[in-house]
């Protein structure tokens, strides 16, 4: 559940989409749902990004002791650099 980044041969066994945004085209969503969850790592304590695809808290898939919070991903658009 947790989100990675890797090359095509590192995501061969893993669900790899849909990515898309929401009718307002604000939020992001992955696979037409938008519960994305940050867990903090206990040892580095840095937050890793999880997609929580049975919206159910990561059961089974996170430790019930370990922080977590429920976030949105927001669009943000860069305005294109003058050529």
């Amino acid at each position: 559940m947790e989100l990675k980044y890797g090359n095509k041969s590192a995501s061969i066994d893993h669900h790899v989409g849909p990515w898309d945004w929401t009718a307002e085209e604000r939020v992001i969503t992955f696979d037409d749902a938008d519960v994305f969850t940050v867990v903090e790592d206990p040892k580095t304590r840095r937050w890793q990004l999880y997609y929580d695809m049975n919206d159910d808290g990561l059961e089974g898939y996170v430790p019930k002791k370990r922080n977590k919070v429920q976030v949105n991903l927001t669009r943000t658009l860069i305005a294109e650099a003058a050529t």
